[in-house]
């Protein structure tokens, strides 16, 4: 899950990037890129719910009814759907083991029904606000103390959990466990912490580069570490594992960004009638690839384009129905 990762005809548009390189290589490696995806929701709680459960947020409110459900604005529903959710539910029982790769956002950091949790040097997001706004906060980073510098620790979370999931892959063989990896990656997300290779950005930095470069210098990097664990997986696997490559969501419209250099954190509320439609589909036009292995499916035909439009509420009900 590349959490703000943009859809190819949006970051020409708006960014001034030709992503097709990446994209070109993604095809020449079996996946099917689908060019006009967009997102369900616009926030990542509401996206990542629904991709996880196979369904819209309408029918959690039906099951739960109306006072708990629909009209409710407790998020806390939300987080509760990411973490004990229909996709891990559905695997388990057929020996699958469950690793959970984790971000900073604390609803995604650590998942308790995984096999495996990888993560590193989590701040829960209220501590780290307080922490970035608070005067001993402030004084303990101009001071340049290490764990107060969540700019930092996060430009080497990302760096760990790449190396991670790439030593998971070239670990994987014939005799292990088949395996269901759910990775949150933070990127090309803000805060902007990172350069294309890879080197660790202060926030003097970041402040002196446009949003642009910013943004853009994160996904080259995303790029880079998603080609060397993509080409690690399918070599282990003989091409035989799914892989889902799919944004949650799109870069916040400019006007709306708030801060992107020091904590990252969601814009405030928005009336979303009211944006542009250059703006919305800034946001809703997400990155979405999948590789599907060249085989038969259960019913015996052979495997079917996707639809370039396909949105991530079907992302596994098509896996679960094809392949399961």
């Amino acid at each position: 899950m590349l959490d703000r990762y943009a859809r190819g005809d949006v970051l020409r548009s708006h960014y001034d990037f030709d992503n097709s390189a990446f994209l070109t290589t993604l095809r020449g490696a079996g996946f099917q890129v689908l060019d006009q995806s967009a997102a369900n929701y616009q926030r990542t709680a509401h996206s990542l719910a629904s991709t996880l459960n196979l369904d819209y947020l309408e029918a959690a409110g039906d099951a739960a009814g109306d006072a708990a459900g629909k009209r409710s604005s407790d998020w806390v529903i939300l987080y509760q759907a990411l973490e004990d959710y229909k996709v891990w539910r559905a695997l388990k029982p057929l020996g699958y083991e469950f690793s959970h790769f984790g971000g900073w956002w604390t609803p995604t950091a650590f998942n308790r029904f995984a096999d495996r949790n990888v993560n590193w040097k989590v701040t829960p997001t209220f501590q780290r606000f307080l922490w970035a706004h608070s005067l001993p906060g402030r004084l303990a980073r101009a001071a340049g103390w290490r764990p107060m510098d969540d700019r930092r620790l996060q430009c080497e979370r990302a760096k760990f959990k790449f190396d991670r999931l790439a030593e998971l892959a070239a670990a994987e063989s014939e005799k292990a466990k088949p395996k269901f990896v759910f990775a949150h990656f933070l990127m090309p997300h803000p805060p902007f912490v990172l350069t294309a290779d890879g080197r660790c950005l202060s926030l003097a930095q970041a402040r002196a580069r446009s949003r642009r470069d910013n943004y853009i210098d994160q996904l080259r990097y995303t790029n880079n570490q998603l080609a060397r664990v993509v080409k690690l997986i399918q070599a282990q696997s003989k091409g035989q594992a799914i892989i889902i490559l799919q944004a949650d969501e799109g870069p916040w419209p400019e006007r709306f960004a708030g801060d992107e250099h020091t904590l990252g954190l969601d814009a405030n509320p928005v009336q979303w009638t009211r944006l542009s439609a250059s703006e919305l589909r800034e946001k809703m036009a997400i990155f979405n690839a999948i590789y599907l292995p060249d085989q038969k499916t259960a019913q015996g035909s052979p495997a079917s384009a996707l639809p370039a439009a396909m949105t991530p509420v079907n992302t596994f009900r098509l896996i679960f129905r094809r392949w399961f």
